[in-house]
């Protein structure tokens, strides 16, 4: 294709745009304001996890144990219903923090809210099978639910892990059994052990001290159990020499105990539970030697003990 000749005077024809490129222009740049703000939000956030970690690691001890004295001091004074507040909220701030769980359980048994503690002892036995204190709580909830067997299951399974010179739970396994009339051969063995090593460590002289009315106290309920068995496997003479020196001990923390109260300290609320508990025990110790004195056919002893019995408030169907 040819194109015709332009005039001589004639400009030259425009050149054919072709394809155009553009260059983007760079975004402009964040205000200076704006990236300090970022540093400055970076920085706290980075200032509250470091303060965050420093607080869990050095006062984490500390904010725990106020806890624990919150929970002391109420059941000091034996206010259950604040004791249980106290370890809620411990729970609350420590979840993971398993011994809080076995504390409100104990609280928990006090209260007869036995649903309740049995699901903290399962709860922590679920985290730790190897928590031999958590098997031992879950022995006291199921011997008060009467699931005997399993009480003496739980007694057996925690005497892998406490301590051999640890009397009680062979104490409590013996009358779980006795309770439940079942092996009374290993609930004798076992009441004669928790005799035994309690009087290794009997507290020296007589006088009566915090430490003497403790071991007199355990003692009793010791020589109770271990009696009970002896009525139970028809050893009446044995069981009546038990119960009668059990109830010796127990009648001179009755004395004083029993007492009208002349000192304000006496008619805390503390107190009352603390004297209403050994009423229950005293009322416990008159029905065994009861049942002992109707098998030797001594029905005047028997009838006595039976109405010490009533007048210390003590239910046979509640035990």
């Amino acid at each position: 294709m040819s194109y015709p000749p332009q005039p001589p005077d004639a400009p030259p024809s425009a050149p054919i745009p072709g394809p155009q490129t553009f260059s983007p222009e760079p975004p402009p740049a964040a205000p200076i304001w704006r990236r300090q703000r970022f540093w400055r939000i970076a920085l706290i956030v980075l200032g509250a996890v470091v303060v965050g970690w420093c607080v869990k690691e050095f006062w984490g001890p500390f904010w725990k144990e106020s806890h624990r004295a919150a929970i002391r001091s109420a059941l000091g004074s034996d206010d259950l219903d604040k004791a249980l507040a106290a370890c809620n909220r411990a729970i609350e701030a420590y979840p993971q923090e398993l011994p809080f769980y076995l504390a409100r359980a104990e609280i928990l048994i006090l209260k007869k809210d036995y649903a309740a503690a049995l699901k903290d002892c399962d709860f922590v036995l679920k985290e730790n099978s190897s928590a031999g204190e958590a098997y031992l709580v879950r022995a006291k909830v199921r011997h008060m639910l009467r699931d005997y067997r399993g009480a003496v299951a739980d007694y057996t399974e925690a005497r892998k892990w406490v301590s051999e010179t640890e009397f009680e739970s062979l104490n409590e396994r013996a009358y779980a059994r006795a309770l439940g009339k079942f092996e009374l051969t290993e609930a004798l063995d076992d009441a004669q052990k928790a005799v035994m090593g309690l009087s290794v460590v009997e507290p020296p002289g007589k006088a009566p001290t915090q430490a003497r009315r403790e071991w007199e106290s355990a003692m009793a309920a010791y020589l109770d159990t271990r009696g009970y068995v002896f009525h139970l496997l028809d050893e009446q003479d044995k069981g009546l020499a038990d119960l009668n020196r059990a109830l010796d001990l127990m009648s001179k923390l009755a004395q004083s105990q029993l007492a009208p109260a002349s000192d304000e300290g006496a008619n805390t609320e503390a107190a009352s539970r603390q004297r209403q508990r050994l009423r229950e025990t005293l009322g416990t110790l008159h029905h065994h030697r009861g049942l002992i004195y109707e098998k030797l056919g001594k029905q005047a002893e028997a009838e006595q003990d039976f109405k010490k019995r009533d007048e210390y408030g003590f239910d046979p169907a509640q035990e």
